[in-house]
């Protein structure tokens, strides 16, 4: 049951005059029936602006449909996350981070 998911990603991050844009791509192939519809190309946009670069919008296509969402850090360890699912179901959360 582990290990049933094989992908390769690509990503990279272009320095822009507003901001940082931020360039997404995977293929992925689940070795279960079960989740095949997510098998194939998926992608994704990051945004992050030049005058608060903790925050970052981001927009994606999962195999399935499109998502959009965005985040923002403050106070070094809590990141607050928003993000609409398949550009019908919201959710937020809160996140506190510690680096290893």
């Amino acid at each position: 049951n582990h290990m049933c998911n094989v992908f390769v990603a690509l990503s990279k991050h272009f320095d822009i005059n507003v901001g940082t844009l931020g360039l997404h791509a995977a293929y992925r192939r689940f070795r279960k029936t079960a989740n095949d519809r997510w098998n194939g190309a998926v992608g994704g946009l990051t945004f992050s602006p030049c005058f608060f670069p903790e925050a970052r919008i981001i927009g994606e296509y999962d195999g399935d449909g499109f998502n959009a969402g965005a985040d923002v850090k403050l106070f070094k360890h809590v990141s607050l996350q928003a993000v609409c699912y398949g550009m019908q179901y919201f959710n937020c959360g809160i996140c506190f981070e510690v680096n290893l």
